[in-house]
């Protein structure tokens, strides 16, 4: 599985130890029903390499980054439809 230190967001570690992290596995749920093109995620600013890391098919202008720390979110544009 992914291996990082211990003060590392739950959203980014492989907790059920099966090589995807838990935000990848919202966006692997989310893709049947929207394209990573129409999803966003709006975290910390510190995490942006580690999403950009994770989530590679993500367009980078999708990435979103807030000054102050709160918890990591997807979100999806409101045209968000199937490819």
């Amino acid at each position: 599985g992914l291996c990082h230190p211990p003060d590392y967001p739950k959203q980014f570690i492989d907790v059920m130890g099966v090589g995807r992290s838990l935000i990848q596995f919202t966006v692997d749920r989310l893709k049947p029903i929207c394209p990573v093109e129409n999803m966003c995620v709006v975290t910390n600013e510190k995490y942006i390499s580690i999403v950009k890391e994770q989530i590679p098919d993500m367009p980078v202008d999708n990435i979103l980054a807030e000054p102050e720390a709160r918890n990591v979110s997807i979100r999806w544009k409101p045209y968000c439809a199937p490819k």
